[in-house]
């Protein structure tokens, strides 16, 4: 399922649940890190992508996703990052149009990885992720909007959004679309709050 959401809130995103977006990734280093896990809860193989712009921030574009396969009898989660310090090939963004969508590539680089890799870190010793192996193997990003920030935000809306979804609940459309909805409002409203924070202090 793949949808798409223009003009909400200053910002659009399309999302893809158990589909991936058309994006050719060339070939790749990964980065593995082991979370140890208290119980060996886990969910259905699972696949969300999000592709996020907000509007007139320098610091605006990201498209990520992950493959999430359980593992039965497992007390941990493996966490593995795809990433390539090479130019990947120009992704045609379901979601930026204009001048800025020609320097759209697929795939990230060793700096924004180290973004996500944290995240993922930070996020697991506040929240229960379930056992298994969360695979971050689709991504692009912008050579003149993107930083580790936004990889950051969109790596956290990705994590919140996996620990709450359900098999249930993917079967609402109308569910979903507001589910993300809110899910992206929080993390980006607390993103724009750091934004302003910023550059107030570079003013002072």
């Amino acid at each position: 399922m793949m949808q798409k959401i223009n003009n909400f809130k200053k910002m659009d995103f399309c999302y893809w649940i158990n589909e991936l977006p058309e994006l050719k990734v060339s070939s790749c280093s990964e980065r593995i890190v082991e979370i140890k896990k208290d119980n060996g809860a886990i969910k259905n193989t699972l696949q969300i992508v999000l592709e996020l712009s907000l509007h007139r921030h320098i610091s605006s574009y990201a498209l990520l996703g992950f493959t999430y396969t359980p593992t039965m009898n497992s007390q941990s989660l493996i966490a593995k990052i795809n990433y390539t310090n090479e130019r990947g090939e120009n992704y045609l963004s379901q979601i930026r149009t204009g001048e800025s969508r020609k320097y759209i590539y697929s795939g990230i680089d060793e700096f924004l990885m180290e973004a996500i890799l944290d995240e993922i870190i930070s996020f697991s010793k506040e929240k229960n992720l379930p056992a298994g192996e969360l695979n971050f193997n689709v991504a692009a990003n912008c050579e003149v909007s993107s930083s580790p920030l936004i990889f950051r935000v969109i790596t956290k809306i990705l994590l919140s959004i996996f620990i709450a979804i359900d098999e249930e609940k993917m079967l609402n459309d109308s569910f979903m679309e507001n589910f993300f909805m809110d899910k992206i409002l929080n993390e980006v409203t607390k993103f724009q709050i750091m934004e302003r924070e910023k550059i107030r202090e570079l003013l002072l």
